[in-house]
């Protein structure tokens, strides 16, 4: 005959084997459904790093390396793009910048719905250099008419010129295209700066000084 202590072991062997083998026959369905499970889908989204954009020139740039892979749908989520360029669903940034600055954003890819990637952004807008021509000016004689065309250019047209500090000679004045012109009435040397500025606002300064004998 055997003792309560025997008979309470054998029900304890018995208990384990069958949740033992209850969990041995539910096995496969597990790994099926594991298998079912979706797998991990990547989105493009590695180029973190924009170039800079000059204000008035075009500029087309895309966020993904890899082109017409996938029916990817991207999105400005957060921030802003700056004035004049677009982010298009299919991930080119273009258009012509509109002004300087710095300009953050969020962008997010999708597919399907279900996978997706966000990725933030820095664009860095800069003005392009006004340069003037002549760098020097031809000297002038007092009361003989002088004139002299300074050509501004690096900027988007119109750029008009400007005196922000300074004097010309007296009886020499210049009008916005550039051209210095009148009769010098005094001998000197007259210092002076003048200031170009293009369609957008961007600015370049260029130092004169002008002989009048």
């Amino acid at each position: 005959m055997q003792s309560p202590r025997s008979k309470f072991r054998r029900i304890k062997i018995a208990l384990f084997t069958t949740l033992f083998l209850f969990c041995l026959a539910n096995a496969p369905d597990r790994q099926r459904a594991n298998a079912a499970a979706p797998p991990p889908c990547p989105v493009p989204l590695p180029n973190a790093n924009l170039p800079d954009a000059t204000v008035g020139w075009p500029y087309s740039e895309y966020l993904s390396f890899s082109r017409s892979k996938g029916a990817f749908t991207y999105v400005l989520l957060k921030g802003k793009l700056p004035p004049g360029l677009t982010l298009s669903s299919s991930d080119e940034i273009s258009g012509t910048p509109l002004k300087s600055g710095s300009y953050t954003f969020t962008a997010m890819a999708t597919i399907g719905g279900n996978c997706f990637a966000i990725r933030d952004y820095t664009i860095n807008v800069e003005c392009p250099t006004i340069t003037f021509f002549p760098s020097s000016l031809p000297a002038g004689a007092v009361g003989t008419p002088y004139s002299q065309d300074i050509h501004l250019d690096g900027g988007t047209k119109p750029i008009s010129a400007s005196l922000i500090s300074g004097s010309l000679p007296p009886g020499v004045t210049i009008d916005a295209s550039g051209l210095l012109s009148g009769a010098p009435t005094t001998a000197g040397i007259f210092y002076f700066t003048l200031r170009g500025t293009d369609a957008y606002g961007c600015m370049g300064t260029h130092d004169y000084g002008l002989v009048v004998f």
